[in-house]
């Protein structure tokens, strides 16, 4: 059987090993994205937007994807999304650009709606930056490149887990599954070893018959000991259990008046 802080062990791992894979969310103000250019609060500071050419916002991470959350606005400007495999943006470690309207869907007059402006998967450098750029007005004369929040996905190989995390993990595992399978057995056993007991007892019990009437006092002996007279029950579970002492066959067998 496993121990209590066997699995408390084993819960805080896999506690450990789902966070890695949850997906990290930064927020217009998160100090990790690094802006260049001309920058504004809009909203109350909820999000940031620009309007000036070649401002630019950037992020580099750890992680297998990314995605960019603003507005599909009228008044969206362009914007270039270039991938790096590296920790810069330096053409050296281009993987591709894409140009993207953030007036694509939008009609003129309507609200912004807040939606995925852009998102990349199968990353698989160790570390990814993503460059995001103001490159000029949008389809419908839009001026404006906002950020509501940046998003990536953790990768496992350079996350916070290490190999010999991941082996006290399935360990940990192990060790609950092997808890659970002994305390199933343990719990079948028992109630065998119950059902072969009341079994052996029905031949007895079948020659009596039940009174509600409680038991005489038995008699003392000359050393003021009280003597328990034995019925059929008492001698069937003395002989299954030859341990147990006289007081508590009489509880288990006297919690009914038997007579022949």
């Amino acid at each position: 059987m496993f121990s209590l802080a066997s699995l408390l062990f084993s819960v805080c791992l896999l506690l450990e090993l789902t966070d890695a894979f949850q997906n990290v969310t930064l927020t217009s103000h998160d100090l990790r994205i690094n802006y260049v250019g001309e920058w504004a609060d809009e909203d109350g500071g909820s999000h940031r937007f620009t309007t000036t050419v070649r401002s630019s916002l950037s992020l580099t991470f750890q992680g297998s994807a990314v995605y960019w959350y603003a507005a599909i606005n009228p008044s969206g400007a362009s914007a270039n999304v270039s991938i790096y495999d590296g920790p810069s943006s330096d053409l050296t470690y281009l993987r591709y650009s894409s140009l993207v309207e953030a007036s694509a869907g939008a009609t003129i007059g309507e609200q912004p709606l807040p939606g995925l402006l852009f998102y990349a998967t199968d990353l698989v450098a160790p570390e990814t930056t993503v460059n995001i750029s103001f490159v000029g007005l949008g389809a419908l004369g839009g001026s404006s490149m906002e950020i509501y929040s940046l998003e990536y996905t953790p990768n496992i190989k350079h996350s916070m887990l290490d190999e010999a995390t991941l082996i006290g993990v399935a360990a940990a595992g192990a060790v609950v599954a092997a808890g659970i399978v002994s305390g199933i057995v343990f719990y079948i056993r028992r109630r065998r070893r119950t059902a072969k007991k009341i079994a052996m007892l029905m031949p007895y019990i079948s020659k009596t018959s039940i009174s509600p009437s409680p038991p005489p006092t038995p008699p003392k002996t000359s050393l003021g000991r009280q003597t328990w007279s034995t019925s059929p029950v008492a001698i069937a579970l003395s002989a299954l259990e030859p341990d147990m002492p006289s007081a508590e066959l009489h509880i288990r067998t006297h919690g009914f008046h038997l007579h022949q």
